[in-house]
């Protein structure tokens, strides 16, 4: 994958406590639980995104399309039959978000879980749709750690509720 939206325990929207606490513990996180949470936040931010809203924190609904019934997506219409005007959900051909996967990666001792595209053509729509490109609103599907972006709270909420689940199966040992 060469765009990805890395999620480890170093990450800001995880707090300093349960990063704290994590980095404390016997067991770190097995390549199994690591690569069950990514399938589960790829699915979360597939949801959020197929109903219009952004896997990102604080973007919400995803803008409109400016001239839906003489522009796109009526100009595709003929071509993808199923693409709407509304909820504006990225879905033309599947391609894109069929790329949009989660993949595991070795850190020190354990392994954090890195989501992204791998296909060049769906990393630059997605290039395209953080930009702007032709002229369409910003719809980003991946946060930046740079720009300090966070998954969307229900997406995080999925993040926290695994590592609580594995943080109990490891106490009780």
């Amino acid at each position: 994958m060469a765009t990805y939206s890395k999620i480890g325990f170093d990450n800001p929207f995880i707090t300093k406590a349960i990063a704290s606490k994590l980095k404390k513990l016997p067991h770190p996180l097995s390549k199994s639980d690591a690569v069950n949470i990514g399938k589960e936040m790829v699915a979360e931010m597939k949801a959020l995104i197929a109903v219009g809203s952004s896997p990102i924190r604080g973007y919400g609904k995803f803008p409109k399309y400016k001239n839906p019934k003489t522009g796109y997506p009526s100009t595709v219409a003929k071509q993808y039959p199923n693409k709407k005007a509304s909820p504006v959900n990225l879905y033309l051909s599947g391609d894109f978000l069929k790329d949009l996967k989660a993949e595991v990666v070795k850190i020190r001792q354990s392994f954090a879980i890195a989501i992204g595209y791998s296909k060049e053509k769906e990393i630059l729509k997605e290039k395209g749709h953080r930009e702007g490109a032709n002229t369409q609103p910003n719809r980003p599907t991946l946060p930046l750690a740079r720009a300090n972006e966070q998954f969307a709270l229900r997406v995080q909420e999925k993040l926290l509720r695994r590592i609580n689940e594995i943080l109990g199966k490891i106490i009780k040992g």
